[in-house]
């Protein structure tokens, strides 16, 4: 078979191949895309659950400890009192918390009927950001891409345990403020419970004492005042490295002044 002068057979070639690629790239970018949006749609449906199953705990929590005040405060007001016709308030008060509490059950049951279980969004997301890292990393990223990868991977990573160590801070803080504030509650019960008549003089004495005890408790443990000393001189470190850090432009603008003046005194002189 003779050969076809007119046949150009390697622009044909490197036509096709152009063309493969920009569909590869096309698809690869519509697979980012959704991916992303896979990931966005996750984050979403995590912060919705995490909101619902915290209403959720809550809701309990009230309802449990509003029937378990009425129960034992209506014990108490028939055994001691005679009756428990001196706790109706309490009942009732105890009742429309009740009451609220359920009606908040009720709505959290039906707001997240269509949404997973927490495990499983969180196995979602895990997966989804996982592709999306495949992703990114599939094209060999140059070096400036690389490093925006791993800033954005350590972000993510710094940024959860950030969360994780809030949460057990303010776990830990609420259970500690319990235990100063009840602790002083049973001592103020006590000095109340003295069988003499309750006069103003002692209600203002006993509220006072309680009031000087809790923020003897709360200053003693969260240390405010040392604190304080410990933030100022981070302030310090913190507006001398901007003075530094402003003192050192200023002083690479200065410099490159005096180059610019120096190479156009040669250009003078030459």
């Amino acid at each position: 078979m003779t050969r076809d002068f007119d046949d150009d057979a390697p622009r044909r070639i490197q036509d096709a191949n152009d063309l493969v690629h920009a569909r590869q790239r096309d698809a690869d970018e519509r697979i980012y895309v959704v991916t992303t949006n896979l990931v966005i749609d996750a984050q979403e449906k995590l912060a919705r659950r995490r909101r619902l199953d915290r209403i959720w705990r809550t809701g309990w929590a009230v309802s449990w400890l509003s029937l378990l005040t009425a129960v034992i405060g209506t014990g108490i007001a028939a055994f001691a009192a005679g009756g428990p016709a001196r706790f109706v308030l309490g009942d009732l008060i105890c009742g429309g918390l009740l009451l609220m509490s359920l009606l908040a059950l009720v709505g959290v049951h039906f707001a997240g009927r269509g949404l997973p279980t927490l495990q499983r969004i969180e196995a979602q997301l895990a997966s989804a950001q996982e592709s999306l890292w495949k992703q990114k990393v599939r094209n060999n990223p140059g070096l400036d891409d690389r490093r925006h990868l791993y800033r954005e991977e350590v972000t993510t990573a710094i940024e959860q345990y950030q969360a994780d160590s809030r949460k057990y801070r303010r776990i830990h803080n609420s259970l500690q403020t319990l235990i100063m504030i009840g602790s002083a509650c049973t001592t103020t019960i006590a000095a109340l419970d003295t069988g003499k008549e309750l006069t103003w003089q002692s209600v203002t004495l006993t509220v006072i004492s309680f009031a000087i005890t809790v923020a003897a408790m709360f200053t003693g443990y969260y240390k405010f005042r040392e604190r304080a000393w410990a933030m100022r001189p981070s302030a310090r470190c913190a507006s001398a490295s901007l003075r530094q850090l402003e003192f050192a432009g200023q002083r690479a603008g200065m410099t490159g002044c005096r180059r610019t003046h120096a190479g156009r005194g040669r250009l003078s002189e030459e």
